[in-house]
């Protein structure tokens, strides 16, 4: 199929999932625009779904439905806190496989071994992983942590460089999950506990990670030691694991 046909049929999807986005009074479609005067709702979704193909990609009120509930989460979210939900399918899953399962969406701050952690807790729990979407979106945030704009896929109004946050951007993840139900019988509230603590463990991890590296090396230097000898290779050990 030419590329120039499968954009086009992609937009005609895209565009068609914008217009089944359900009003919500408690929701203002313009709290994720980008500034550009385009269609925030439309922008929004063609920032959700860039990294899905074309033939992937659900009937136009699945896709709605699942970008819209995933937004609501994310339109206010404090620094340094990670947003997760753990729901039932109803309508807003991409394929229906089956409604006795569960979905999960999180939305953080982009960081080192997000999608391993989260996959190795949901398989703990023997939960089949049917589908994953991991859009990075780059985002505005007031003090308060409320969401003021998604960018980067329409009009760009950011002065900085292309792909690149400025000052007041963030770059987050948003992961939806849409599993099997976990064989361990975990409820939705236990699930996203679960997955909350093993967030914030990363983020401790990920920011501990230049102390940790630092530590290390200058441990390999204190212990010294002539070449081949239990000291240095002790050193040399630390040096490797640093790096």
């Amino acid at each position: 199929m030419p590329d120039g046909y499968d954009d086009e049929a992609r937009e005609d999807l895209l565009a068609k999932a914008a217009q089944a986005w359900e009003p919500d009074p408690a929701f203002d479609p313009r709290a994720i625009g980008d500034g550009s005067g385009e269609d925030g709702v439309l922008c929004y979704l063609r920032a959700y779904y860039q990294r899905v193909a074309t033939e992937d990609l659900a009937p136009p009120s699945r896709l709605a439905a699942v970008a819209q509930a995933h937004a609501r989460l994310g339109l206010s979210r404090p620094q340094g806190r990670a947003l997760v939900q753990v729901r039932e399918p109803a309508d807003a899953q991409l394929h229906v496989v089956s409604r006795s399962g569960l979905v999960v969406d999180i939305v953080i701050d982009d960081m080192a071994y997000l999608v391993d952690s989260v996959t190795t807790e949901l398989n703990r729990h023997e939960a089949e992983i049917r589908l994953l979407v991991h859009p990075l979106l780059r985002v505005r945030r007031d003090v308060t942590g409320a969401l003021r704009g998604i960018l980067g896929v329409c009009g760009d109004v950011s002065t900085g460089i292309p792909g690149e946050p400025v000052a007041d951007e963030i770059t987050e993840s948003w992961i939806h999950v849409e599993l099997g139900p976990p064989r361990d019988n975990v409820t939705a509230d236990q699930l996203a506990a679960a997955l909350r603590h093993v967030l914030d463990d990363v983020r401790v991890a990920v920011e501990d990670q230049a102390r940790m590296g630092a530590m290390a090396r200058s441990l390999a230097q204190d212990l010294g030691g002539e070449p081949g000898s239990d000291r240095a290779e002790h050193g040399d050990l630390l040096r490797w694991l640093a790096d």
